[in-house]
């Protein structure tokens, strides 16, 4: 940001080609800036689970099985 602003004062007391190319390096230097920024990939690999949990031998829910019965909604 710093070298921002030197763009812009430089500007003003520049003559005419070097304010304009002044005042376009203002513009693209926080685009640049924020591109430069999030290149940079922070991302970790997962660490492995200290804990695993082995699966249990749980009996599986007949899926044939109809129950019977009806919704009774209440009144409000």
């Amino acid at each position: 940001m710093a070298l921002r602003v030197v763009c812009f004062l430089s500007a003003t007391i520049t003559p005419l080609p070097w304010n304009l190319i002044l005042l376009v390096a203002a513009a693209v230097l926080p685009t640049i800036a924020v591109m430069l920024a999030n290149a940079i990939d922070l991302r970790r690999e997962p660490e492995p689970e200290l804990h695993t949990q082995e699966p249990l031998d749980l009996p599986a829910l007949p899926s044939s099985e109809i129950v019977g019965g009806s919704v009774v909604e209440e009144p409000r």
